[in-house]
């Protein structure tokens, strides 16, 4: 059973699971996450790391140069997609706005690529709430097809271990008994998150808050009926 510690740097496994079953199923998560981008837009994070780290951290001033003074983002519709879901992690609502005046979310319907989901993937609560506004399904499940099908935005809070999330999303209706395609509820990966030894390594104060924020999660879902 693995966890990222982000979308783009590492994982953790528990025993039993050595780094080949590891890595089988962050590659499936990721599949699912960056659909549809494909081809050489992922290779972005290696020739324009700069780039990459603006749309990340949220930073609006330096996102607005790079495409007033080249852009070359908006050329390419798969690469547009990938660094709006780069922002949608920096959980910066005013960015999400600009990129939105630039037709970002409106590409992003067009292409299918599951806003909601990402953004309950880091727990950008008041992502979710604008991209509601703007007309994107809070209920939508991933692809049944896909390796990781079947998933409402629920299933990844609680994968992820945000409790605010979670508690935003069954608020919203989201049906908290909804199986995926591995036949787990929300509350299932909340429980799988728990058992594992580390959720972020390193820092000890950061491990002890996502524990706490993991218990928290798998609390609510297991005393609270969301949505069904």
């Amino acid at each position: 059973m693995c966890v990222p510690k982000n979308l783009s740097n590492g994982w953790q496994y528990v025993n039993g699971h050595n780094a080949t079953s590891c890595i089988s199923e962050i590659v499936a998560l990721l599949l699912l996450l960056l659909l549809p981008v494909q081809g050489l837009s992922a290779g972005w994070e290696t020739t324009n790391p700069k780039d990459v780290k603006a749309f990340e951290t949220g930073d609006l001033p330096a996102v607005k140069q790079i495409l007033v003074k080249d852009n070359y983002i908006e050329r390419d519709p798969s690469l547009l997609i990938f660094a709006l879901q780069k922002a949608i992690s920096s959980g910066k609502v005013e960015m999400i706005r600009y990129l939105k005046s630039r037709g970002w979310l409106e590409q992003c319907r067009k292409e299918k690529c599951y806003p909601i989901h990402l953004a309950a993937t880091y727990g950008a609560v008041d992502v979710i709430k604008l991209l509601i506004a703007e007309g994107f399904d809070v209920k939508e499940i991933t692809d049944p097809a896909s390796p990781y099908g079947g998933e409402t935005p629920l299933h990844y809070a609680a994968r992820f271990g945000h409790p605010d999330a979670v508690k935003f999303l069954c608020e919203q209706g989201v049906d908290a008994g909804a199986r995926n395609k591995r036949n787990r509820t929300a509350l299932d990966e909340s429980l799988r998150r728990s058992a594992l030894r580390t959720l972020v390594g390193g820092d000890p104060q950061k491990e002890a808050k996502a524990r706490a924020d993991t218990i928290e999660a798998t609390d609510y879902l297991n005393t609270h009926r969301c949505g069904g």
